[in-house]
Protein backbone atom coordinates (compact mmCIF):
# COMPACT_ATOMS: atom_id res chain seq x y z
CA UNK A 1 0.00 0.00 0.00
CA UNK A 2 1.30 3.50 -0.82
CA UNK A 3 2.38 5.85 1.99
CA UNK A 4 -0.25 8.41 2.98
CA UNK A 5 2.10 11.42 2.85
CA UNK A 6 2.16 13.39 -0.41
CA UNK A 7 5.89 12.76 -0.73
CA UNK A 8 5.45 9.02 -0.25
CA UNK A 9 2.54 9.02 -2.67
CA UNK A 10 4.71 10.67 -5.31
CA UNK A 11 7.48 8.12 -4.83
CA UNK A 12 4.96 5.29 -5.16
CA UNK A 13 3.48 6.67 -8.40
CA UNK A 14 6.91 7.20 -9.95
CA UNK A 15 7.90 3.64 -8.97
CA UNK A 16 4.77 2.33 -10.73
CA UNK A 17 5.69 4.29 -13.86
CA UNK A 18 9.29 3.08 -13.71
CA UNK A 19 8.07 -0.52 -13.56
CA UNK A 20 5.76 0.04 -16.55
CA UNK A 21 8.64 1.41 -18.62
CA UNK A 22 10.96 -1.39 -17.47
CA UNK A 23 8.64 -4.24 -18.52
CA UNK A 24 7.74 -2.39 -21.75
CA UNK A 25 11.44 -2.28 -22.61
CA UNK A 26 11.88 -5.97 -21.77
CA UNK A 27 8.90 -6.93 -23.97
CA UNK A 28 10.14 -4.91 -26.94
CA UNK A 29 13.73 -6.14 -26.64
CA UNK A 30 12.66 -9.74 -25.96
CA UNK A 31 11.04 -12.47 -28.04
CA UNK A 32 7.46 -11.60 -27.07
CA UNK A 33 4.95 -11.63 -29.90
CA UNK A 34 1.68 -11.58 -28.00
CA UNK A 35 0.09 -9.74 -25.12
CA UNK A 36 -2.29 -11.41 -22.70
CA UNK A 37 -3.25 -11.31 -19.03
CA UNK A 38 -0.21 -13.34 -17.98
CA UNK A 39 2.31 -10.93 -19.49
CA UNK A 40 4.09 -8.58 -17.03
CA UNK A 41 3.47 -5.71 -19.47
CA UNK A 42 -0.29 -6.30 -19.36
CA UNK A 43 -0.21 -6.33 -15.56
CA UNK A 44 1.96 -3.20 -15.39
CA UNK A 45 -0.46 -1.25 -17.59
CA UNK A 46 -3.37 -2.31 -15.40
CA UNK A 47 -1.45 -1.34 -12.25
CA UNK A 48 -0.56 2.08 -13.68
CA UNK A 49 -4.17 2.86 -14.58
CA UNK A 50 -5.34 1.76 -11.14
CA UNK A 51 -2.62 3.68 -9.26
CA UNK A 52 -3.34 7.01 -10.95
CA UNK A 53 -7.08 6.52 -10.67
CA UNK A 54 -7.18 6.90 -6.92
CA UNK A 55 -5.61 9.12 -4.26
CA UNK A 56 -3.81 12.46 -4.29
CA UNK A 57 -1.30 13.29 -7.02
CA UNK A 58 1.74 15.48 -6.22
CA UNK A 59 2.72 18.32 -8.55
CA UNK A 60 5.60 16.48 -10.24
CA UNK A 61 3.25 13.63 -11.25
CA UNK A 62 0.27 15.63 -12.55
CA UNK A 63 1.36 15.65 -16.18
CA UNK A 64 1.73 11.86 -16.07
CA UNK A 65 -1.63 11.53 -14.33
CA UNK A 66 -3.31 13.49 -17.13
CA UNK A 67 -1.80 11.20 -19.78
CA UNK A 68 -2.75 8.03 -17.89
CA UNK A 69 -6.35 9.06 -17.16
CA UNK A 70 -7.20 10.84 -20.40
CA UNK A 71 -5.23 8.79 -22.92
CA UNK A 72 -3.89 5.45 -21.67
CA UNK A 73 -7.02 4.32 -19.83
CA UNK A 74 -9.48 4.80 -22.76
CA UNK A 75 -6.99 3.46 -25.36
CA UNK A 76 -6.33 0.35 -23.26
CA UNK A 77 -10.04 -0.20 -22.60
CA UNK A 78 -10.87 0.11 -26.31
CA UNK A 79 -8.22 -2.44 -27.23
CA UNK A 80 -9.37 -4.96 -24.63
CA UNK A 81 -12.96 -4.63 -25.87
CA UNK A 82 -11.72 -5.24 -29.43
CA UNK A 83 -9.60 -8.19 -28.36
CA UNK A 84 -12.22 -10.02 -26.33
CA UNK A 85 -15.33 -8.96 -28.19
CA UNK A 86 -14.38 -9.28 -31.84
CA UNK A 87 -11.92 -12.05 -32.53
CA UNK A 88 -12.28 -15.80 -32.19
CA UNK A 89 -8.52 -16.09 -32.32
CA UNK A 90 -7.13 -13.00 -30.59
CA UNK A 91 -3.73 -14.08 -29.31
CA UNK A 92 -1.86 -12.61 -32.27
CA UNK A 93 -3.39 -9.18 -31.86
CA UNK A 94 -1.48 -6.30 -30.26
CA UNK A 95 -2.56 -2.85 -29.12
CA UNK A 96 -2.41 -0.10 -31.70
CA UNK A 97 -0.51 3.18 -31.60
CA UNK A 98 -3.06 4.59 -29.14
CA UNK A 99 -1.46 2.49 -26.39
CA UNK A 100 2.20 2.49 -27.47
CA UNK A 101 2.34 6.25 -28.17
CA UNK A 102 0.68 6.96 -24.83
CA UNK A 103 3.33 4.95 -23.00
CA UNK A 104 5.96 7.00 -24.84
CA UNK A 105 4.25 10.20 -23.64
CA UNK A 106 4.31 8.83 -20.07
CA UNK A 107 8.00 8.15 -20.54
CA UNK A 108 8.59 11.75 -21.61
CA UNK A 109 6.67 12.94 -18.55
CA UNK A 110 8.82 10.74 -16.36
CA UNK A 111 11.98 12.32 -17.81
CA UNK A 112 10.63 15.76 -16.92
CA UNK A 113 9.85 14.62 -13.39
CA UNK A 114 13.47 13.53 -12.99
CA UNK A 115 14.82 16.94 -13.97
CA UNK A 116 16.19 18.95 -11.04
CA UNK A 117 15.85 22.68 -10.75
CA UNK A 118 19.01 24.55 -9.88
CA UNK A 119 18.26 28.05 -8.55
CA UNK A 120 20.33 30.95 -9.83
CA UNK A 121 22.66 32.40 -7.19
CA UNK A 122 22.04 35.79 -5.68
CA UNK A 123 23.55 38.72 -7.57
CA UNK A 124 27.06 39.93 -6.82
CA UNK A 125 25.65 43.16 -5.37
CA UNK A 126 23.38 41.23 -2.98
CA UNK A 127 26.24 39.00 -1.87
CA UNK A 128 28.48 42.04 -1.32
CA UNK A 129 25.80 43.66 0.83
CA UNK A 130 25.78 40.48 2.95
CA UNK A 131 29.56 40.85 3.52
CA UNK A 132 30.34 37.64 1.57
CA UNK A 133 34.07 37.49 0.72
CA UNK A 134 35.24 37.92 -2.87
CA UNK A 135 36.70 34.42 -2.90
CA UNK A 136 33.39 32.94 -1.73
CA UNK A 137 31.44 34.94 -4.33
CA UNK A 138 33.69 33.52 -7.04
CA UNK A 139 33.05 29.99 -5.78
CA UNK A 140 29.28 30.57 -5.59
CA UNK A 141 29.19 31.68 -9.24
CA UNK A 142 31.69 29.06 -10.40
CA UNK A 143 34.42 31.56 -11.34
CA UNK A 144 37.37 29.36 -10.52
CA UNK A 145 40.24 27.94 -12.55
CA UNK A 146 41.08 24.29 -13.10
CA UNK A 147 42.83 24.20 -9.72
CA UNK A 148 39.87 25.74 -7.89
CA UNK A 149 41.48 29.14 -7.38
CA UNK A 150 39.07 32.16 -7.53
CA UNK A 151 39.00 34.18 -10.77
CA UNK A 152 38.99 37.70 -9.32
CA UNK A 153 39.26 39.30 -12.78
CA UNK A 154 35.87 37.93 -13.69
CA UNK A 155 34.41 39.17 -10.41
CA UNK A 156 35.84 42.67 -11.04
CA UNK A 157 34.36 42.71 -14.58
CA UNK A 158 30.93 41.72 -13.19
CA UNK A 159 31.08 44.54 -10.60
CA UNK A 160 32.00 47.06 -13.30
CA UNK A 161 29.37 45.75 -15.75
CA UNK A 162 26.55 43.96 -13.88
CA UNK A 163 25.20 41.03 -15.90
CA UNK A 164 28.31 40.54 -18.05
CA UNK A 165 28.97 37.08 -16.62
CA UNK A 166 25.62 36.38 -14.90
CA UNK A 167 22.85 37.12 -17.40
CA UNK A 168 23.35 33.80 -19.32
CA UNK A 169 24.54 31.85 -16.33
CA UNK A 170 23.93 28.08 -16.23
CA UNK A 171 24.66 26.19 -13.02
CA UNK A 172 27.47 23.62 -13.59
CA UNK A 173 25.28 20.77 -12.28
CA UNK A 174 22.44 21.89 -14.49
CA UNK A 175 24.78 21.80 -17.48
CA UNK A 176 25.72 18.19 -16.67
CA UNK A 177 22.06 17.32 -16.25
CA UNK A 178 21.30 18.74 -19.70
CA UNK A 179 24.07 16.64 -21.23
CA UNK A 180 22.70 13.52 -19.55
CA UNK A 181 19.20 14.39 -20.78
CA UNK A 182 20.48 14.76 -24.34
CA UNK A 183 22.13 11.32 -24.15
CA UNK A 184 18.89 9.85 -22.77
CA UNK A 185 16.87 11.36 -25.62
CA UNK A 186 19.23 9.76 -28.12
CA UNK A 187 18.81 6.40 -26.39
CA UNK A 188 15.03 6.76 -26.41
CA UNK A 189 15.00 7.63 -30.12
CA UNK A 190 17.00 4.47 -30.93
CA UNK A 191 14.78 2.33 -28.71
CA UNK A 192 11.57 3.68 -30.22
CA UNK A 193 12.88 2.94 -33.69
CA UNK A 194 13.39 -0.70 -32.66
CA UNK A 195 9.92 -0.70 -31.11
CA UNK A 196 8.30 0.53 -34.34
CA UNK A 197 10.18 -2.09 -36.36
CA UNK A 198 9.09 -4.91 -34.07
CA UNK A 199 5.45 -3.84 -33.96
CA UNK A 200 5.40 -3.37 -37.73
CA UNK A 201 6.76 -6.90 -38.19
CA UNK A 202 4.24 -8.42 -35.78
CA UNK A 203 1.21 -6.59 -37.18
CA UNK A 204 1.96 -6.48 -40.91
CA UNK A 205 -0.14 -9.02 -42.88
CA UNK A 206 1.67 -11.68 -44.88
CA UNK A 207 2.21 -11.04 -48.58
CA UNK A 208 0.30 -14.22 -49.45
CA UNK A 209 -3.40 -13.56 -49.88
CA UNK A 210 -6.07 -15.34 -47.88
CA UNK A 211 -7.06 -17.21 -51.05
CA UNK A 212 -3.47 -18.42 -51.56
CA UNK A 213 -3.28 -19.65 -47.97
CA UNK A 214 -6.63 -21.45 -48.18
CA UNK A 215 -5.57 -23.21 -51.39
CA UNK A 216 -2.30 -24.23 -49.72
CA UNK A 217 -4.31 -25.89 -46.97
CA UNK A 218 -3.33 -23.62 -44.09
CA UNK A 219 -5.66 -23.84 -41.08
CA UNK A 220 -8.10 -21.01 -40.37
CA UNK A 221 -6.37 -20.02 -37.13
CA UNK A 222 -2.99 -19.86 -38.85
CA UNK A 223 -4.40 -17.82 -41.74
CA UNK A 224 -5.89 -15.39 -39.21
CA UNK A 225 -2.47 -14.94 -37.60
CA UNK A 226 -0.67 -14.50 -40.90
CA UNK A 227 -3.23 -12.11 -42.41
CA UNK A 228 -3.94 -10.28 -39.12
CA UNK A 229 -7.68 -10.86 -39.39
CA UNK A 230 -10.21 -12.90 -37.43
CA UNK A 231 -11.18 -16.51 -38.07
CA UNK A 232 -14.68 -15.33 -39.00
CA UNK A 233 -13.16 -13.07 -41.64
CA UNK A 234 -11.19 -16.03 -43.01
CA UNK A 235 -14.44 -17.99 -43.33
CA UNK A 236 -16.19 -15.04 -44.98
CA UNK A 237 -13.44 -14.76 -47.61
CA UNK A 238 -13.56 -18.51 -48.24
CA UNK A 239 -17.32 -18.30 -48.79
CA UNK A 240 -16.95 -15.31 -51.11
CA UNK A 241 -14.31 -17.18 -53.16
CA UNK A 242 -16.41 -20.34 -53.31
CA UNK A 243 -13.68 -22.34 -51.53
CA UNK A 244 -14.17 -24.89 -48.73
CA UNK A 245 -13.78 -23.34 -45.32
CA UNK A 246 -10.46 -24.40 -43.78
CA UNK A 247 -10.75 -26.15 -40.44
CA UNK A 248 -9.88 -24.08 -37.38
CA UNK A 249 -6.88 -26.33 -36.63
CA UNK A 250 -5.46 -29.36 -38.41
CA UNK A 251 -4.25 -32.42 -36.55
CA UNK A 252 -0.72 -32.24 -37.95
CA UNK A 253 0.65 -29.47 -35.75
CA UNK A 254 4.04 -29.73 -37.45
CA UNK A 255 2.71 -28.08 -40.59
CA UNK A 256 -0.79 -26.80 -39.69
CA UNK A 257 -1.63 -27.55 -43.33
CA UNK A 258 -3.98 -29.82 -45.22
CA UNK A 259 -4.46 -28.72 -48.87
CA UNK A 260 -8.07 -28.31 -49.92
CA UNK A 261 -7.60 -30.89 -52.70
CA UNK A 262 -7.36 -33.58 -50.01
CA UNK A 263 -10.67 -32.80 -48.32
CA UNK A 264 -12.75 -35.87 -47.59
CA UNK A 265 -16.13 -35.87 -49.38
CA UNK A 266 -18.98 -35.30 -46.97
CA UNK A 267 -20.80 -38.50 -47.91
CA UNK A 268 -17.69 -40.60 -47.26
CA UNK A 269 -17.10 -38.92 -43.91
CA UNK A 270 -20.75 -39.45 -42.97
CA UNK A 271 -20.54 -43.12 -44.00
CA UNK A 272 -17.49 -43.69 -41.87
CA UNK A 273 -18.94 -41.82 -38.91
CA UNK A 274 -22.06 -44.00 -38.74
CA UNK A 275 -20.60 -47.32 -39.85
CA UNK A 276 -20.30 -48.86 -36.41
CA UNK A 277 -23.84 -47.79 -35.50
CA UNK A 278 -25.17 -49.89 -38.37
CA UNK A 279 -23.02 -52.92 -37.52
CA UNK A 280 -21.11 -52.87 -40.82
CA UNK A 281 -17.91 -51.47 -42.20
CA UNK A 282 -17.86 -48.01 -43.74
CA UNK A 283 -18.75 -47.87 -47.42
CA UNK A 284 -16.69 -45.79 -49.76
CA UNK A 285 -16.16 -45.37 -53.45
CA UNK A 286 -13.44 -47.87 -54.47
CA UNK A 287 -12.26 -45.41 -57.11
CA UNK A 288 -11.90 -42.56 -54.60
CA UNK A 289 -8.19 -41.81 -54.15
CA UNK A 290 -8.56 -39.07 -51.56
CA UNK A 291 -7.07 -41.37 -48.94
CA UNK A 292 -3.90 -42.44 -50.75
CA UNK A 293 -1.57 -39.98 -49.01
CA UNK A 294 0.09 -41.05 -45.78
CA UNK A 295 -0.19 -37.57 -44.23
CA UNK A 296 0.61 -38.65 -40.69
CA UNK A 297 3.76 -40.55 -41.63
CA UNK A 298 2.61 -43.74 -39.88
CA UNK A 299 3.53 -45.84 -42.95
CA UNK A 300 0.45 -48.07 -42.52
CA UNK A 301 -1.29 -49.04 -45.77
CA UNK A 302 -4.01 -51.68 -45.49
CA UNK A 303 -7.12 -52.76 -47.33
CA UNK A 304 -10.74 -53.18 -46.23
CA UNK A 305 -13.70 -54.59 -48.09
CA UNK A 306 -15.96 -51.85 -49.40
CA UNK A 307 -19.10 -53.94 -49.08
CA UNK A 308 -19.16 -54.74 -52.79
CA UNK A 309 -16.41 -57.33 -52.92
CA UNK A 310 -13.73 -54.79 -53.76
CA UNK A 311 -10.81 -53.50 -51.74
CA UNK A 312 -9.87 -49.93 -50.98
CA UNK A 313 -6.67 -48.64 -49.43
CA UNK A 314 -6.74 -46.83 -46.10
CA UNK A 315 -4.14 -45.53 -43.69
CA UNK A 316 -5.85 -47.17 -40.73
CA UNK A 317 -5.79 -50.63 -39.17
CA UNK A 318 -6.74 -53.84 -40.99
CA UNK A 319 -10.37 -54.58 -40.01
CA UNK A 320 -13.16 -56.94 -40.90
CA UNK A 321 -16.79 -56.50 -39.98
CA UNK A 322 -18.03 -53.61 -37.87
CA UNK A 323 -15.50 -51.08 -36.64
CA UNK A 324 -14.84 -50.79 -32.95
CA UNK A 325 -14.94 -47.32 -31.45
CA UNK A 326 -11.14 -47.27 -31.28
CA UNK A 327 -10.80 -48.39 -34.91
CA UNK A 328 -13.32 -45.77 -35.98
CA UNK A 329 -11.26 -43.10 -34.16
CA UNK A 330 -8.17 -44.20 -36.08
CA UNK A 331 -10.05 -44.28 -39.41
CA UNK A 332 -11.26 -40.73 -38.92
CA UNK A 333 -7.82 -39.57 -37.83
CA UNK A 334 -5.96 -41.11 -40.78
CA UNK A 335 -8.47 -40.40 -43.54
CA UNK A 336 -9.90 -36.99 -42.65
CA UNK A 337 -8.70 -33.59 -41.51
CA UNK A 338 -10.78 -33.68 -38.32
CA UNK A 339 -9.27 -32.52 -35.05
CA UNK A 340 -9.24 -34.80 -32.01
CA UNK A 341 -12.13 -32.84 -30.51
CA UNK A 342 -14.16 -33.22 -33.71
CA UNK A 343 -13.40 -36.94 -33.81
CA UNK A 344 -14.60 -37.26 -30.21
CA UNK A 345 -17.89 -35.58 -31.14
CA UNK A 346 -18.26 -37.72 -34.27
CA UNK A 347 -17.92 -41.09 -32.51
CA UNK A 348 -19.83 -40.16 -29.37
CA UNK A 349 -23.40 -41.30 -28.77
CA UNK A 350 -25.87 -40.44 -26.03
CA UNK A 351 -25.25 -43.85 -24.46
CA UNK A 352 -21.46 -43.72 -24.88
CA UNK A 353 -19.88 -40.25 -24.93
CA UNK A 354 -16.20 -40.18 -25.95
CA UNK A 355 -13.85 -37.51 -24.60
CA UNK A 356 -11.04 -35.81 -26.51
CA UNK A 357 -8.61 -37.29 -23.98
CA UNK A 358 -9.81 -40.76 -24.99
CA UNK A 359 -9.15 -39.96 -28.64
CA UNK A 360 -5.67 -38.68 -27.80
CA UNK A 361 -4.86 -41.87 -25.86
CA UNK A 362 -6.09 -44.15 -28.66
CA UNK A 363 -4.06 -42.33 -31.31
CA UNK A 364 -0.96 -42.45 -29.13
CA UNK A 365 -1.33 -46.22 -28.74
CA UNK A 366 -1.88 -46.57 -32.49
CA UNK A 367 1.31 -44.69 -33.28
CA UNK A 368 3.26 -46.88 -30.86
CA UNK A 369 1.75 -50.24 -31.98
CA UNK A 370 -0.54 -50.14 -35.06
CA UNK A 371 -0.92 -53.94 -35.11
CA UNK A 372 -2.83 -53.78 -31.82
CA UNK A 373 -5.85 -52.42 -33.68
CA UNK A 374 -5.94 -54.94 -36.55
CA UNK A 375 -9.00 -57.20 -36.61
CA UNK A 376 -9.08 -59.58 -39.56
CA UNK A 377 -11.16 -62.33 -38.04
Amino acid sequence: MPTETIEGRGQYLLAVVDNLLKVRNEWIEGEGARLDENEPLWQAIEETIEAFGEGAVPANCRKIESIVVRELKPAWSDWKNHRFGRSRNPVHELPGNGVWKTIEAIEDGRQEAKARKFPKPESVAELKSQKVSDAQICRIWGWVDSDGRPDFDKLREEIEEPGKHTSNYVHPMEQRAKQQAAAEQKRLAEFRSRQRNKLRTLTQPSKETTEDLIRQGVSASQIAKLRKITVDEVYAEADALGLPRPQLEYKDVRTARAPVEHEVPEEVERSMRHASRAGRPAEADPDDDDFDDDEDGFGIDSEVDDGAGQSIETDGPVVAGALTIEQEIIQLSTTTQMTEGEIANAVSTEELPISRQKVTAVLKRFRENPAEFNNTE
